[in-house]
């Protein structure tokens, strides 16, 4: 098995997935997985895959098998521009896309399906396109890439970031240890399982601590009442969400359960986390990482107040550290962030070879984010740091 995460968990009756449809015990989950293992078997799947498909029961169990199966995963939310699936067609030449039944196909070619496959409450199906698979992958270095995360920068280039079993594995322990993991937490995953947050924080971690994933709810005016209604604890959102439920006046769900509101992806105002603790009396935690990095900084709630501009400390398994242009460390005041994980990914792929550079280093990964830590170790980000510009410069230097 190459992801040695993935192993039996201590009480199988335990509830691993709540969706929309149904709940699910890990037993069940991982039966669903071996029928998984047994059909992409069968019908030649692999040995380099991109998933297209929503938060589900299916999704899980699709990572499980072919993560079991050695098979590289591509990591493509449902939302993913034109561009963004040619660029990944074009680099990688995955062997098989796995999409919703009777989904468009992802680029204007004759796809050949090659299997449908069932899940509890859904089908999708396998389909290969007639032109050149993944042999150009397989032999570059990157084989040894158990999962390929995709992420776009401001320019609309999309970059295709590598990441080992290895990294997988201390990244699932490194986030589960953060966030206090245990067996009794169910995390409500809103965010697409197929972005590095959501991924990381909503499929590797829980799994990690054989925790409940509760997914399949879509982002809706009264998302703020399922969270509560499902018994929540955890729930990973990004800014948009937490100032749309500021909008509702009336909406005032019991979240007595709620131990840990995360946000991500973009910095959270200093006023919404405020009056989302007035009104709500649950504090906002920010959560920083990289799709590169994995996660990288988690705010404490007890601290949040005192510090609303922080995004946190570092995680466990994480190294930060401040340099300047010229790649020297700075020890005081503001520099551009050096990142070192233990959840890192290999590189970049370009063509079916590893790219080192552009951000990648032998000294960690220069995330183009400039900021200042504070003197117990809290992380500050300097607003509107993040560009090309900048990066290139180090990054030459």
């Amino acid at each position: 098995m190459r992801c040695h995460f993935l192993q039996p968990w201590d009480d199988a009756s335990r509830i691993a997935v709540i969706d929309q449809d149904g709940v699910y015990t890990y037993r069940e989950l991982e039966r669903l997985v071996a029928t998984l293992i047994g059909a992409f078997t069968s019908a030649g799947i692999g040995p380099v895959v991109s998933i297209c498909l929503p938060n589900s029961i299916e999704l899980v169990a699709t990572l499980l098998a072919l993560l079991n199966l050695n098979t590289t995963c591509v990591l493509v939310p449902v939302t993913a521009r034109p561009q963004v699936l040619n660029h990944i067609h074009q680099t990688l030449r995955p062997s098989a896309w796995l999409v919703q039944h009777n989904a468009k196909p992802p680029l204007a070619e004759d796809w050949n399906r090659i299997a449908l496959l069932k899940g509890p409450r859904r089908c999708f199906v396998a389909i290969t396109s007639p032109v050149d698979t993944g042999s150009e992958f397989l032999h570059s270095e990157m084989r040894e890439a158990a999962v390929c995360k995709v992420t776009s920068s401001s320019t609309g280039m999309a970059k295709i970031i590598g990441v080992s079993s290895n990294a997988l594995a201390a990244e699932a322990n490194n986030v589960a240890n953060a966030l206090s993991l245990s067996p009794s937490d169910r995390v409500f995953v809103p965010v697409s399982m197929l972005h590095s947050y959501g991924f990381d924080l909503g499929f590797l971690a829980p799994l990690q601590a054989g925790a409940t994933m509760i997914i399949g709810y879509p982002f809706s005016a009264s998302l703020l009442e399922r969270v509560a209604s499902t018994a929540a604890t955890v729930f990973l959102g990004v800014p948009l969400m937490y100032m749309s439920m500021m909008r509702r006046p009336s909406c005032q769900p019991d979240l007595q359960c709620m131990r840990l509101m995360l946000s991500c992806t973009a910095p959270l105002s200093e006023a919404t986390i405020r009056e989302f603790s007035q009104r709500y009396g649950i504090i906002l935690c920010q959560h920083y990482g990289t799709s590169e990095t994995g996660a990288l900084t988690n705010h404490i709630p007890s601290e949040v107040l005192r510090r609303p501009a922080s995004v946190g400390r570092s995680i466990p398994g994480v190294r930060l550290r401040l340099i300047d242009a010229h790649g020297r460390v700075v020890q005081s005041g503001a520099g551009f962030l050096l990142a070192q994980s233990s959840g890192m990914g290999i590189g970049y792929l370009s063509q079916g070879t590893s790219v080192k550079g552009a951000g990648f280093s032998p000294e960690g990964f220069h995330t183009g984010d400039k900021g200042w830590f504070d003197s117990e170790g809290f992380l500050y980000l300097l607003p509107q740091e993040r560009c090309a510009a900048a990066k290139q410069q180090y990054v030459q230097s």
